[in-house]
């Protein structure tokens, strides 16, 4: 989880989910990555945003569970709040999932 949440802090392009296919349960469409700094309009493209809170924790199911993440532009000062799934898999390895 961290290691795609710091990902998407910094990527600065519009396709995230060429990168990230390992980390989705099989039967989620990759997509459910949205960019983060593409979206922010006073951002710096050049430089990763802050990941300010992680909240909102949710047990869906036993096996599922959803959460969402601010990040935040040190240069600007913007915010962003992306929701995110996940569900545990066969192998007990945690996936982003579309909920």
């Amino acid at each position: 989880m961290r290691k795609v949440l710091q990902f998407l802090a910094c990527y600065p392009g519009l396709n995230p989910q060429k990168y990230l296919e390992q980390y989705v349960a099989p039967h989620v469409v990759v997509a459910i990555f949205d960019p983060t700094i593409a979206w922010m309009k006073y951002a710096s493209k050049s430089q990763c945003v802050n990941i300010t809170r992680i909240d909102g924790w949710r047990m869906n199911a036993l096996n599922a569970f959803s959460f969402s993440v601010v990040y935040t532009s040190a240069l600007s000062g913007e915010d962003l709040t992306r929701q995110y799934a996940m569900v545990k898999g066969a192998d007990g390895v945690w996936l982003f999932s579309d909920e």
